[in-house]
């Protein structure tokens, strides 16, 4: 139905995560700037399209300042709370490198 229209372009809303849906013609859920709880992790961001007789490019730009993200850790009946939060501490370190 979208084909139909023969538009170059379709800017879809409502879904907040990043998805080209099609290419031809070319339809795009940027997603939302900013994760907003702990169920829209990881990069959020916007999508540059650039018009040159048509569609030329449809870039995403990751702007958010701040992401929710989900980390495992083994926890053991023995562990004391100190070593439970070193554990916690080492595994955020390595997800934000």
């Amino acid at each position: 139905d979208m084909r139909s229209r023969a538009y170059d372009y379709w800017a879809l809303g409502h879904v907040h995560e990043f998805e080209i849906v099609a290419s031809d013609p070319m339809a795009v859920f940027p997603g939302n700037l900013q994760g907003r709880s702990i169920r829209e992790q990881g990069a959020k961001g916007a999508v540059l399209v650039t018009v040159d007789d048509g569609i030329a490019t449809v870039d995403r730009l990751i702007v958010d300042s701040a992401r929710f993200i989900s980390i495992g850790i083994e926890v053991s009946e023995g562990d004391l709370d100190v070593d439970v939060l070193k554990r916690i501490e080492e595994e955020a370190t390595r997800m934000l490198a």
